[in-house]
């Protein structure tokens, strides 16, 4: 049970490359091994294998840090890992949607040109589409692109994907009508934030909407 586990936890932060799965990981495995000789009793043979697995697992996420480095600096390892894997919308419709979107972006934009997708109001969030990146094959302009409640709800966060927005000359931001899934914490309630709901509004416009999405550029 106690290798099962490790991997589980080993893969996700191979998968994630980043220091707030990395770091965790590492150190829970630290305590593991205090745990496994200290505290565990068990004959020398278990505790050497053992103590081989779950540094063999821990190595599996420490490895792949490495050698993605550059792109975990650049904050790009989960857009180009995901590029890899199969989008497939959840229905007709949506796909109808998205392949219209899909060729807007490819009318106004240059192949390289990143893009900003969000929510159609950012005060409150569930979730947020990240796989639109992957669908219409662009990169975000912020590396605040997965929209946590409790972050990009809040001013630091808001704040941060503005400067980012600015700092790439952001031209294109997507807006998706995702409705707010009633949760019993906060996340379903308005944080009363409106950094970027406010720079958006004032700073873009609108050019086309089709279906849940809205297009707009910048002024």
């Amino acid at each position: 049970l106690l290798s099962l586990f490790m991997f589980m936890i080993s893969f996700q932060a191979a998968l994630r490359q980043d220091f707030e799965h990395l770091v965790p990981v590492t150190l829970f495995v630290m305590i593991l091994i205090i745990f496994e000789y200290l505290y565990k009793p068990s004959n020398k043979t278990i505790k050497y294998f053992n103590l081989a697995l779950i540094l063999f697992l821990l190595s599996l996420p420490i490895l792949n840090f490495a050698k993605n480095a550059k792109e975990i600096k650049n904050n790009t390892f989960e857009m180009n890992y995901a590029k890899s894997l199969k989008f497939t919308p959840i229905n007709k419709v949506q796909n109808d949607d998205l392949k219209i979107i899909s060729q807007k972006i490819d009318y106004t934009t240059l192949p390289e040109e990143k893009v900003f997708i969000c929510n159609s109001f950012n005060d409150r969030i569930y979730i947020n589409d990240i796989l639109l990146y992957i669908y219409i094959n662009k990169m975000p302009s912020s590396r605040v692109y997965e929209l946590h409640p409790g972050f990009a709800t809040h001013q630091a966060g808001q704040s941060e994907i503005i400067d980012d927005l600015n700092s790439a000359k952001n031209r294109i931001i997507i807006q998706e009508e995702i409705p707010i899934i009633e949760e019993g914490n906060l996340s379903s309630k308005s944080s009363g934030v409106f950094f970027l709901d406010n720079f958006i509004k004032y700073n873009y416009y609108e050019f086309y909407s089709k279906g849940k999405y809205k297009m707009s550029i910048r002024r």
